[in-house]
């Protein structure tokens, strides 16, 4: 008996690895499906059968009719364009946000004291007080050094 519904349709499938799942969620994010059908346009049965009853044609991914005028019972969706259309523009407008954040986030990056070793100062005791000692004779003496460092340039 048990081999008896192992061979059915409703046998538990075997586990799909995480990689398996994402790339099937992608692949129907990207390609909708819908169950309206245009006017005049032709339905297709399902590949389980076009006669199967409401439960089975779901679990095969199939359509059932919400119009009484359709032939099948049970048929095989229909690619939905205008969704697709807004998910590509979706996803480009995103990009094209994500891309015109990136000055912003270098511009903080760049002035940041964490992430820009040149921009930290030294957090030493000694070299602050010195600083303050000296107040605004520090000033000229860096005025003096670099006038020296201009002579020195000059004479080369």
């Amino acid at each position: 008996m048990l081999d008896d519904l192992n061979s059915t349709e409703f046998a538990p499938s075997e586990p799909k690895s995480k990689a398996e799942i994402i790339s099937m969620k992608l692949v129907r994010f990207f390609n909708p499906v819908t169950c309206r059908p245009k006017t005049n346009q032709p339905v297709q049965p399902c590949k389980a059968g076009g006669y199967i009853n409401k439960t089975l044609c779901l679990q095969h991914e199939c359509c059932t009719p919400s119009k009484p005028n359709i032939k099948f019972p049970c048929y095989i969706p229909f690619e939905d364009r205008p969704q697709k259309i807004l998910r590509f523009f979706g996803i480009g407008i995103g990009g094209v946000m994500l891309v015109a954040c990136f000055p912003f986030c270098f511009y903080i990056v760049e002035k940041s004291p964490c992430a820009n070793p040149l921009r930290r100062t030294d957090s030493k005791e000694g070299s602050k007080e010195g600083s303050e000692e000296s107040g605004s004779d520090g000033k000229e003496s860096n005025d003096s050094q670099s006038e020296s460092l201009l002579k020195e340039g000059r004479g080369n």
